[in-house]
């Protein structure tokens, strides 16, 4: 506890003082509403209490911080409350991940009501306890009470099905469309896209490109405008398929939501990125049976009906190349769990993957001026191999917090960064193969590419660290205080919350702000 003059701690408080307003009506911004699933409730029966929390845009509430209490007369009784799924987000002050709830969610609180209870009218209380956050600070925990009225009817009454709530309404599923594009997507989106692109030039698909369009008929029309729909129609396809595993793939949050707080399931999701960057460099490859793969490659076929089917099993026929990318990317949309978001996305990447062969389906003149394939391709798959292992390192670092690097990015780390890259290029990770029977070879292409991930792992994995303070704190508050006392000085006391978003805040940025050290001296 650091003795400390008056004025620089008012100034503090002063600058604070808007943080911690609250706002002008809680119940606008977190919206509880009660009922039964059973208004009349026979003796010996039991039914549900459905409780739904609409939550506004760019906010949450904490999970563990929701507490549901039932109080009612002799011959009432309530059991656990039956939670759904949250979300998991990092919190930006500690960089840990916490399950909270977005949008509406619904909860219930099973009861049972006992053959021995009076016929008639029970009054109920439901007390609700929670605590919200926006996206900058987080409000005091809130308690409200609600009255239930249950009527009991005479009988010996037989329990409802037990059904568990639905983890988001219909008005959570528009309200999640309405807020959907101001989460910051735009550069995932974009860089998606990229991997699309980039996945064309691959060894698996850009060498059929020519012999594709030349199948479906798109090649050989003289008309631009019917070999661009039949180009389109067969990237359609490839649309068709990809975007129906991403909205699959996202619709599993009832899985991922509730284990992405486990550091094991982190870790085998991280264990899986790595090995389909293992994939992307040769090791081994995604492929079905050759049995299947010889009935897929048998589509074939001209006109629109045969270029939609091409475009649904192009992406099997890719496997070795395509599946590690897709099941990275489907990973990722499973661990958000959004199914709008799955869709897009894998859209997205899809039209990605299709750009060249609408290109060239629609300007077959273009294809004399493609370069031709090579070595530098296997190039291409190393860049993937790359992304693919710092994906991994990235989510592991939630799991294993020596992965949270201790520094804030700066222009010395990017210089860092870039020197790491250049040399990692320059050993080898794009352009060698460790599919080379020398070992020398085979050790530059490991040194390079390790290169290139701590490279790039450097630029997104980093989290600022808590600079060591210069404040002497006292952790008794007997012996602060009996100091201050015998110096005649004022003291500074600080209290926090776990739930406490902007006591972090102070204790990450303001205490250890320079300036602020200086004046608490």
């Amino acid at each position: 506890m650091r003795k400390i003059s008056l004025i620089p701690w008012i100034w503090i408080c002063v600058l604070a003082l808007p943080s911690f307003s609250q706002p002008a009506d809680l119940d606008q911004l977190f919206h509880w509403s009660i009922s039964l699933s059973k208004p009349d409730t026979a003796q010996g029966a039991s039914g549900f209490i459905d409780l739904t929390l609409q939550v506004a845009p760019d906010h949450f509430a904490y999970q563990k911080m929701i507490n549901f209490t039932v109080n009612g007369p002799d011959g009432f009784q309530s059991s656990d409350p039956v939670l759904p799924p949250p979300v998991v987000k990092v919190d930006p002050t500690d960089g840990e991940e916490k399950p909270v709830y977005e949008n509406t969610v619904q909860f219930r609180v099973p009861y049972s009501v006992s053959l021995a209870a009076p016929v008639g009218a029970m009054p109920l209380t439901v007390t609700v306890r929670y605590q919200g956050c926006s996206q900058t600070l987080c409000y005091f925990p809130q308690t409200r009470e609600f009255p239930l009225t249950l009527q009991v009817a005479a009988g010996t009454g037989t329990p409802p099905p037990d059904v568990a709530p639905s983890p988001v309404s219909a008005a959570g599923t528009a309200s999640a469309s309405a807020d959907f594009f101001s989460r910051g997507y735009l550069l995932t989106y974009l860089i998606v896209f990229g991997f699309g692109v980039l996945t064309s030039f691959t060894p698996c698909v850009y060498p059929l490109i020519p012999i594709t369009v030349t199948i479906f008929g798109a090649r050989d029309t003289k008309n631009k405008l019917q070999a661009f729909t039949l180009a389109l129609t067969y990237v359609l396809g490839i649309v068709s398929m990809y975007s129906a595993l991403g909205y699959l793939a996202a619709s599993t949050q009832t899985v991922f939501g509730q284990f992405m707080t486990n550091p094991w399931i982190i870790g085998v999701i991280s264990l899986f990125f790595a090995v389909l960057g293992l994939s992307m460099l040769g090791l081994f490859d995604f492929q079905l049976p050759s049995a299947w793969q010889a009935r897929i490659t048998g589509v074939s076929g001209r006109g629109y009906g045969s270029a939609f089917l091409m475009g649904l099993v192009a992406g099997i026929v890719a496997a070795p190349c395509t599946g590690p990318i897709l099941a990275g990317i489907l990973t990722y949309v499973a661990t958000e769990g959004n199914p709008i978001l799955g869709l897009t996305l894998l859209m997205t990447y899809s039209f990605g993957l299709g750009m060249l062969f609408l290109v060239i389906g629609t300007f077959s003149g273009l294809m004399a001026r493609l370069p031709r394939s090579g070595g530098w391709m296997e190039g291409v798959k190393s860049v993937f191999a790359i992304v693919l292992f710092v994906c991994a390192l990235y989510f592991l670092k939630n799991a294993v917090p020596v992965l949270r690097l201790p520094f804030a990015l700066t222009t010395g780390i990017y210089v860092l960064a870039a020197l790491l890259l250049a040399a990692g290029i320059g050993l080898g990770a794009l352009h060698l193969s460790l599919h080379h029977t020398g070992w020398m070879v085979r050790a530059r292409k490991t040194v390079g590419v390790f290169l290139c991930v701590l490279a790039v792992y450097l630029t997104v994995g980093t989290q600022a660290a808590v600079r060591a303070s210069e404040l002497n704190w006292i952790n008794n508050l007997e012996e602060g205080l009996a100091r201050a006392k015998q110096e005649g000085k004022p003291v500074l006391i600080d209290f926090w919350a776990e739930w406490c978003a902007i006591c972090k805040e102070i204790d990450h940025y303001t205490l250890r702000a320079p300036a602020v050290e200086e004046a608490l001296k």
